[in-house]
């Protein structure tokens, strides 16, 4: 690849520079640095270096340094010379921009350069930078998930004391850095190299480090100029005296080629991540907290008297609920509960030290909340609770009667929903109900909203998973007055503009964006006895043998809303009614394009337009150019915006907190979804049966990429158990492909067929591979079997199938069963993923 041209900056002198060889010198009284590290930019982008105080621009960009770059080899070398007056210290990031001075991604951090005391005027100090992007692996897993929870032993030293020198006649002060964040307690990092000063590579002779963090180390040698260029590689000295050497080609330091120029006083290696040959994985279990069953249910045995008897009651209205919760009646149960106590102990709590506390830490929320709380109808409060019941939060969504969107209406567009475009869960698409964001309102102030709501949500939490991530590169937006979510548009997304569509000779946009609705069609659809029925309901006829619908069904909520005794005849039978209103609502979905209700110019291919009669019904050319307009938009032109959004939204909710995420990317993800992941450290969902890669029909376990969570099956999909008995062809052909099967697949999904593909995923690669509880338990001949079909958590298809699931056996029958613990502690020991206590199996 081509290096782009120079950037035109107050640099702009820099390429010459290097390109001359490093002769400029620094004027008197100040020092004269030489950045360098390698990076593969895309044409138009640059690498710069952005630090803090006027030196570096006070972190703007746009008075930043800009490095220039070369070919070295197989690399691409970027590099500048930056004078700086004499300075203790300073602190810098480099990051890659583009040309209208946007950072499109930094490095994974900022770095202070600590130098020798006594710098002669114009003394070199050279920082080569190994780039590390911020979702290096060894970064993620210093993160506190890990370094709180995980980590039964994890290394504690921190604030170390690096020895700093200057240097000497025919030396150079080298200082090196690295970062690791898998460190045991009693590991330390140390370095092994070429040179006397680095032990000559004999391993008890090692330069120990001293931690700046537990995952940060950091070294200061002077090294002779004769023993330049040295390699060297980095160790962990463990607790029993053993010397594990880092992976890899051996590291080196050098001097930069000046041709002749004064050798630099400083060098300083920041060398990214220490390259370990095998890194951490582990395993878990995914299980709805609701869902847990125990044998000891709600006791009222130690509370005052008229407190217990509504608690019993509510017991056992709890308890009824066995097959599934059903959250009206569980509130119903618990707000009693809560009564019961406020009004016997309510006033006391009011007053008390605990309260205040409580209050005075939560003010912020609290009272907004109380007020919204107190203001709102008592059909609202229920209406939200029906709407937050069949909805998971995706993308962080917030209802539209919540005190979110009371408080801060700005921040959300009210007048459309949320949802998904058709993909393997739904060909109609999914409509969720939820407002979509103001991400321009939003960045206003800094993403603020998203910053109290995550730091508060770290107090309880080390780790949160963003469902349907695709909505901070892009969200399916869809009109307010839809139901389903066929008739939505990606935003941002660049539309198809008018002059766009008219240079290709498309121009009678009422013909593309109206329903298509003609005596044809309409026998299509409802056959040629009910057709007339219809169209004089719900139609008015227009010119030319067309049809538009009535104004007060002009909407697929108005037609979704009509009563079975109203859709035709009174006598009409259910599902004769619901076929009706399905049929309105594909004549409501038949249209080629839809109009940007902000923009009279801009349009919108409708998802899957060549599927409709309307668009079979144009001419050739209209279709060929239509066609390729609807492939571009959905697969070609947005990449780079969504990429620019993400780099806008994400960063911004991982740098306000400390917590692992993780980014549920199924479905019909862009190109760019990936890449971005990965430069962040966003931890990916592998599903088997929905497998990331095009043109094929199953994921293989042993190819996911490391910073994966692989996992058979997921809250919005059926079991494992269940989808092999459900899908027979598939099932065959998984059986065949996967499990290297012959003959014809067992129609059950048995414990041995079971266990093998668990086998899978623990031996994937991944950095965790998380089992619903469900596809654990029918490993036991022991505990109570469940029919499959009845342990899917959420059916996101089917509105009326929501959260209800609950376990059939109790937490105590699943912790007696031993055999099924050693069964799983060997699966998982096999997969080197067991960190736990070992079981035996005799």
């Amino acid at each position: 690849m081509a290096p782009p041209p120079p950037a035109p900056t107050r640099d702009a002198t820099a390429a010459d520079q290097s390109a001359a060889g490093l002769s400029p010198r620094a004027p008197n009284g100040s020092l004269l640095l030489h950045f360098r590290t390698s990076y593969w930019t895309q044409w138009g982008e640059h690498v710069a270096v952005c630090g803090e105080g006027p030196l570096f621009g006070d972190w703007d960009v746009k008075k930043a340094h800009w490095l220039s770059c070369r070919h070295v080899g197989e690399e691409l070398l970027w590099e500048g010379l930056v004078p700086i007056p004499a300075v203790a210290e300073f602190s810098y990031r480099l990051a890659v921009v583009n040309e209208a001075f946007e950072v499109l991604k930094w490095a994974s951090e900022r770095h202070t350069v600590v130098l020798p005391e006594g710098l002669e005027d114009g003394a070199i100090v050279d920082v080569d930078e190994v780039w590390t992007d911020e979702g290096h692996p060894s970064l993620v897993l210093a993160r506190s998930a890990f370094a709180r929870v995980v980590w039964r032993n994890r290394c504690s030293a921190s604030n170390g004391r690096v020895l700093r020198l200057q240097p000497l006649l025919n030396e150079v002060v080298a200082c090196f850095q690295v970062h690791d964040g898998e460190l045991k307690e009693g590991e330390a990092v140390c370095i092994l190299g070429g040179a006397a000063q680095l032990g000559n590579w004999q391993l008890q002779e090692v330069l120990a480090m001293s931690p700046l963090s537990s995952s940060c180390w950091e070294a200061e040698v002077r090294l002779p100029l004769s023993s330049l260029p040295c390699t060297y590689k980095y160790g962990i000295r463990r607790a029993d005296g053993s010397l594990q050497l880092e992976a890899g080609e051996n590291r080196m330091v050098a001097l930069p080629a000046n041709d002749g120029a004064r050798c630099p006083a400083l060098v300083v290696r920041f060398d990214g991540c220490f390259r370990r040959q095998q890194r951490w994985r582990g395993a878990g279990i995914a299980v709805p907290v609701f869902s847990l069953k125990s044998a000891q249910c709600v006791g009222a045995d130690k509370l005052p008297d008229d407190i217990a008897a509504d608690i019993e009651s509510a017991r056992r209205q709890l308890e009824a609920l066995e097959d599934g919760v059903d959250y009206e009646r569980t509130i119903e149960a618990k707000l009693r509960i809560a009564r019961a106590v406020f009004d016997s102990v309510g006033s006391a709590d009011l007053d008390s030290e605990g309260f205040r506390r409580f209050r005075e830490a939560n003010w912020e929320w609290l009272q907004p909340y109380a007020v919204f709380c107190l203001l709102r109808p008592p059909l609202w409060h229920w209406r939200a609770l029906a709407l937050g019941r069949t909805q998971p939060a995706h993308t962080g969504g917030v209802d539209k009667c919540s005190v979110d969107t009371w408080l801060c209406p700005k921040l959300f567009r009210m007048d459309v929903c949320t949802g998904a475009p058709p993909d393997y869960f739904d060909p109609n698409g999914q409509n969720w109900g939820f407002p979509t964001y103001n991400w321009e309102e939003m960045a206003k102030d800094g993403y603020g909203w998203w910053r109290r709501r995550l730091a508060h949500i770290a107090e309880y939490f080390h780790a949160y998973r963003i469902d349907h991530i695709l909505g901070f590169f892009r969200i399916w937006e869809i009109p307010g007055d839809c139901c389903s979510g066929i008739l939505g548009h990606f935003r941002p997304s660049i539309p198809l503009s008018r002059n766009e569509l008219e240079s290709r000779g498309i121009w009678d946009f009422d013909r593309l964006c109206e329903p298509w609705i003609t005596d044809e069609v309409l026998q299509d659809v409802f056959g040629v006895e009910l057709a007339p029925e219809v169209a004089a309901r719900y139609l008015q006829e227009q010119a030319g043998g067309r049809y538009r619908f009535r104004q007060a069904y002009a909407s697929e909520r108005a037609l979704a809303a009509i009563p079975v005794r109203r859709c035709l005849a009174a006598d009409m039978l259910p599902d004769e009614a619901d076929n009706v209103r399905r049929g309105l609502l594909t004549l409501r979905q038949n249209v080629v394009l839809l109009r940007d209700n902000e923009d009279p110019n801009a349009f919108y291919p409708r998802f899957a337009l060549n599927t409709t009669s309307s668009f079979k019904g144009l001419e050739q050319h209209w279709r060929e150019e239509l066609l390729r307009l609807h492939n571009d938009y959905y697969h070609h032109r947005q990449d780079a915006l969504w990429r620019k959004q993400s780099h806008r939204t994400l960063p911004a909710l991982m740098g306000a907190t400390d917590m692992l995420v993780c980014g549920e990317d199924l479905g019909m993800i862009p190109a760019c979804v990936h890449p971005v992941m990965a430069e962040l450290g966003l931890i990916g969902l592998r599903i088997q049966r929905m497998p990331a890669e095009e043109g094929v029909k199953f994921g293989d376990p042993l190819a996911y990429p490391y910073m994966t969570v692989a996992s058979p099956s997921s809250h919005d999909i059926s079991t494992t158990r269940g989808w092999w008995e459900q899908e027979k062809q598939r099932r065959q052909e998984f059986y065949e492909e996967m499990l290297n099967g012959e003959g014809e697949a067992p129609r059950h999904c048995t414990p041995a067929v079971l266990e093998h593909i668990l086998q899978q995923h623990m031996d994937s690669p991944s950095l965790l591979a998380i089992f619903p509880l469900q596809d654990l338990l029918p490993l036991s001949p022991r505990l109570p079997d469940c029919p499959p079909e009845r342990q899917q958590i959420n059916d996101p298809t089917n509105p009326q199938h929501y959260w209800r699931y609950r376990l059939h056996v109790t937490l105590e029958d699943i912790a007696a069963d031993a055999d099924l613990r050693c069964l799983l502690s060997d699966m998982l020991q096999a997969a080197q993923r067991y960190h736990g206590v070992q079981h035996s199996t005799g």
